[in-house]
């Protein structure tokens, strides 16, 4: 039951711009799975909190992330909030020859990453690059509710459970676990929405 202490410990000692950080983001993604416009707000207030840390943290390249999100969660808020004065953003899919461009890109964008983070020294530096590299993507996807979004979220989410718990990061890891539970409830919830029936 070390484990159990380990994350209760971690959470004693968040800061409450940590708490922030986290709760939003909770807030966020379980919103978003309701197709809730005000998810966005939330993202917005978990962003800048998180980019507050990452810069005290000395994180560079997790701060530069943030803040792409930033720009994501305003398109986003205006994407979702255009659309439901005329008529709503619908969810879309995409065929898999997409979705198999998008991975190539994902993949190829992600070496020079991965390179550039194992020159400053980045742990697990080309998994850290692939799940960057296909946040933006799946990111970009939320925003023009793309319904396969949800499936790049399970992944990237599995993915950093394991890192973050490889790196002792017990309630970073937790916390992944509930975006990848959420995210399964995300695609379920878009896809019972979606005018095409996979």
């Amino acid at each position: 039951m070390d484990w159990l202490e380990n994350i209760w410990s971690a959470a004693l000692a968040q800061s409450w711009i940590e708490w922030i950080a986290l709760i939003s983001s909770v807030i966020y993604v379980i919103l978003a799975a309701k197709e809730n416009v005000w998810c966005w707000p939330f993202g917005i207030v978990g962003v800048i909190a998180s980019l507050y840390l990452f810069v005290q943290g000395k994180l560079f390249l997790d701060a530069g992330l943030q803040i792409y999100y930033l720009f994501m969660s305003f398109y986003g808020w205006w994407s979702w909030g255009k659309t439901m004065k005329v008529t709503k953003l619908e969810i879309s899919t995409r065929k898999p020859l997409w979705h198999l461009s998008v991975i190539c890109l994902g993949f190829a964008a992600a070496y020079p990453l991965g390179l550039l983070s194992q020159y400053f020294g980045g742990a697990l530096p080309f998994i850290d690059a692939l799940t960057t590299t296909f946040a933006l993507i799946a990111t970009y996807m939320v925003a023009k509710k793309i319904l396969e979004n949800w499936l790049y979220w399970i992944i990237i989410d599995i993915v950093c459970i394991w890192v973050y718990w490889q790196k002792d990061f017990q309630l970073l890891s937790v916390l992944y676990l509930v975006f990848a539970i959420v995210a399964i409830f995300g695609w379920l919830e878009w896809k019972k929405k979606s005018p095409i029936k996979l």
